[in-house]
């Protein structure tokens, strides 16, 4: 192989080697940018607010979602809650623990709870405690 070969090989390595490293780096100023505008742009969690709760498939005993009830209770900024059932039930226990979390939040805050396509068993007992219902015509209760 000739000295010039060798030399234009280097040179294509080379090229190649900056081409990855400024393409790395577009990448990487590209995601700091976009951290940048996105904690601009992102909603205040601080300001007053409606909370959705999705209860979507059996119910069981779900200490996370209990939590997230009381702590949505104690939040000053959540105004009231919307509850999205759509369940054929489940747990017993799931559901009484459910059940009682939403009434000592209903007790602070208002609360809704709309039926999707079912709501039997469990889904019904935890939209009871709620303040107000809303169901289809077709929702199977």
């Amino acid at each position: 192989m000739s000295i010039e070969a060798e030399v234009f090989e280097q040179a294509k390595k080379r090229a190649r080697r900056n081409g990855f490293l400024f393409a790395s780096f577009l990448v990487i100023f590209g995601l700091i940018i976009l951290a940048i505008v996105n904690s601009f742009f992102e909603y205040e969690k601080n300001s007053p607010h409606i909370a959705r709760i999705k209860i979507d498939g059996p119910i069981f005993d779900d200490f996370s979602l209990n939590r997230l009830i009381y702590k949505l209770g104690v939040d000053r900024n959540v105004k009231g809650v919307v509850l999205h059932i759509n369940s054929p039930g489940g747990s017993v226990v799931g559901a009484e623990s459910t059940f009682v979390a939403l009434s000592q939040l209903s007790e602070e805050k208002p609360s809704v709870a709309v039926l999707g396509e079912t709501a039997t068993s469990g889904g019904y007992l935890i939209a009871v405690a709620t303040d107000k219902i809303i169901s289809r015509s077709n929702t199977l209760t």
